[in-house]
C-alpha cells in the first residue's frame, strides 16, 4: 500500500475528518485507499483514507481525500530511509 507522509497538525486533521483537501506542490495520478504515516514517526500507519482526485489550484495542487478512516491501532512497518512523500507499507484492511 502506498502511504502518503503528513506533518502535524495537518495529519490529525485529516483523521479527525475536517480537513478534505492536502496541498501539495505537484500533481499525482495516484488514486484509491492510501495510508497515512506521520512525518518523523517512520514505519507507523496511523489511518487510511480514499484520494480519489487530483485538481490544479494554479499555484499547488489540491489532493481531494475522502472516507477516512483512523485504525485503533498503529500499523508497523520497516520503512525505507529516505522517504519524504510516499512509502511502501503493508495492505491495510
Amino acid at each position: 500500500m502506498r502511504c502518503l507522509i503528513i506533518k502535524q497538525p495537518y495529519l490529525e486533521e485529516i483523521l479527525a475528518g475536517t480537513k478534505t483537501i492536502e496541498f501539495r506542490s505537484r500533481a499525482t495520478l495516484i488514486r484509491g485507499r492510501i495510508g497515512l504515516i506521520q512525518s518523523g514517526r517512520k514505519g507507523e500507519i496511523l489511518g487510511t483514507v480514499e484520494l480519489h482526485d487530483c485538481r490544479d489550484a494554479g499555484h499547488s495542487y489540491e489532493w481531494m481525500l475522502r472516507e477516512v478512516r483512523r485504525l485503533p491501532l498503529a500499523v508497523q512497518f520497516q520503512q525505507n530511509p529516505g522517504c519524504v512523500v510516499w512509502a511502501i507499507g503493508p495492505e491495510v484492511a
